[in-house]
């Protein structure tokens, strides 16, 4: 059959008038479509043109011949045929034979097709002619697309099933853990010191272990079914202790039932045959099947409540000791406000993490000019303050031999580290520290620092005049560089400890010199009282809740 229709398309193919390509009007179409029903379009894709439509194809397409032949053969793909793009590249490329499928698109609706592409011009020839056979598969497309889709929604539906019993592997298995687990869980509760037991919605005992039997002297079944009034007082009547009130209240179980969920300690005065006790008593409520159950514990933390006791005396004495140790630390320090008294504005911020530490300051007016000090030593606490305590000792018997010179004050307390600490090849003491001293009649200052630097403000400029690296410390025999400078008035000074800049925020993140720099410069014009507030409000903002981890120890002054 296809073979006698390229015979005839190639005989109507060799007119050239276009009254022979297509002789009938599409009124034609359709009684010649019942002897020709054949979809077949017959293109010249060189001249972009239909040369031939049979009946049939004209009248799926629902258009006339004359209508045909004005369209060209590519704007007619593309109006009809959807996807069009494979189609116009078989039109370039001129296959042989080549396959397609498409959808039709007409007035009323969209129609699938399938069908064949062939070149039918001669071996010899340059082909350009190309003809069209297709037939209408819509009712296929849509028992595949429909076959499609059931096989799909099986495939879902297995894949529902298969989950399903997935999960119902998975529910067995839960059940077996949670099985062995209330198992495990029930021989602990039968042997486990703390006293429990369930009650009914009456009140009455369904169930209690081997502690809670003890603690009545009897054996577990001898009370079951027994009501809260049928058990000895010391399980239904406690005492409980207020912090505000002299006497204890008495507490009755019954009633604690209805307030539950609760957790308490309880107390029970001593007899002649017994000592007082303590007791931490839970109780939850339950409900089950639409019952409600209780499940009562009581343990016994009396040696708990001796220990809890003893902790609070002792850490009352430390508090204690610790308050005295801060009234001793603070005499070696000089009062703050004195500082005031030789500087045009003076602040400092002195912050031991426990009340007393590690750092240390200490200035005093000496002849014509006044020493100060600021130091940090190793360490926390009570043996960092102690060591604090040395060194402002040996930097007040050290003004009596060196008065205005930091070189000498450095070298005698260095010679004095040497000879009174002995640490046996084991570093436990060291030190940062600065020395300035401030000659008001030569307008010089000298500093001398190890690890603590001295930072000079001119208005918004800040320089840093650095120290030596390495701490001071008994093994220590470097000398930090001599500083000698012309000061100004006007100018602000700052010495500070590690623990300024080095406060973490909740990221473990350091404050920083940066921010401290900051700070410094941005209020450079206003009263050092309102630059310190801002300080602590920044810090107390970076370190959020987490705990202070250094001492802070700031000085500022205005010449």
């Amino acid at each position: 059959m296809i073979g006698d229709l390229l015979r005839l398309v190639k005989n109507m193919a060799g007119f050239t008038g276009s009254e022979h390509i297509m002789p009938y009007p599409i009124e034609l179409a359709e009684p010649m479509a019942s002897s020709f029903p054949g979809l077949v379009i017959v293109m010249d894709t060189k001249k972009d043109r239909i040369l031939w439509m049979s009946p049939g194809a004209l009248l799926f397409a629902n258009i006339t011949a004359s209508t045909a032949k004005q369209l060209s053969a590519r704007a007619f793909i593309q109006s009809y045929f959807q996807p069009a793009e494979p189609i116009l590249e078989l039109m370039e490329k001129h296959p042989p034979h080549a396959e397609f499928s498409s959808w039709f698109k007409k007035e009323s609706d969209s129609r699938f097709v399938i069908g064949i592409c062939s070149c039918i011009d001669k071996p010899s020839e340059e082909p350009h002619r190309l003809m069209m056979v297709f037939s209408d598969a819509t009712e296929i497309e849509n028992s595949r697309q429909a076959l499609l889709q059931y096989a799909e929604e099986l495939r879902q539906q297995s894949e529902s099933i298969e989950a399903l019993m997935q999960d119902k592997e998975y529910l067995l298995k839960d059940l077996e853990t949670k099985n062995k687990q209330l198992h495990l869980m029930l021989s602990i509760a039968m042997e486990s010191s703390v006293a429990q037991l369930i009650l009914d919605e009456e009140k009455k005992i369904l169930w209690c272990n081997e502690a809670a039997a003890n603690l009545m002297n009897t054996y577990p079944q001898a009370l079951y079914g027994k009501p809260l009034n049928h058990l000895p007082e010391h399980i239904t009547r406690f005492l409980k202790v207020h912090e505000t009130k002299a006497e204890p209240e008495t507490v009755f179980l019954e009633t604690l039932l209805e307030n539950a969920p609760i957790s308490l300690e309880v107390y029970q005065r001593g007899t002649g045959q017994s000592l007082p006790s303590w007791y931490l008593l839970h109780i939850n409520p339950v409900v089950y099947e639409g019952s409600a159950y209780y499940i009562v514990s009581l343990s016994d933390i009396t040696e708990i409540k001796h220990k809890e006791a003893q902790l609070k005396a002792y850490t009352k004495e430390i508090e204690d000791s610790l308050r005295y140790g801060q009234r001793i630390f603070s005499g070696f320090l000089p009062n703050p406000s004195r500082l005031r008294h030789h500087f045009s504005d003076a602040e400092i911020w002195f912050a031991p993490k426990k009340g007393i530490g590690g750092d240390f300051y200490y200035f005093e007016e000496v002849e014509e000019g006044i020493l100060l000090v600021l130091g940090d030593s190793c360490g926390h606490g009570v043996p960092a303050a102690l060591l604090s305590i040395y060194a402002l000792t040996e930097l007040r018997g050290a003004l009596a031999k060196c008065r205005n010179s930091v070189a000498c004050l450095y070298a005698y307390f260095l010679e004095k580290l040497h000879e009174n600490i002995k640490e046996d090849g084991i570093p436990l003491s060291s030190f940062e520290m600065a020395l300035l001293w401030i000659d008001w009649q030569k307008g010089t200052m000298d500093y001398m620092g190890v690890r603590r630097p001295l930072w000079v403000a001119r208005g918004e400029t800040l320089y840093e005049i650095s120290p030596l690296k390495e701490h001071l410390s008994p093994s220590t025999t470097s000398t930090p560089e001599l500083h000698t400078l012309a000061w100004h008035k006007g100018e602000r000074l700052f010495l500070f400890s590690d623990g300024a800049t080095d406060q973490l925020n909740p990221y473990g993140k350091k404050f920083s010199p940066h921010r401290l720099r900051e700070i410094i410069k941005h209020h450079h014009d206003k009263p050092l009282s309102t630059l310190f507030a801002e300080l602590k409000a920044q810090l107390s903002a970076w370190t959020g809740e987490e705990e202070q981890t250094d001492d802070i120890l700031v000085i500022g002054i205005e010449l």
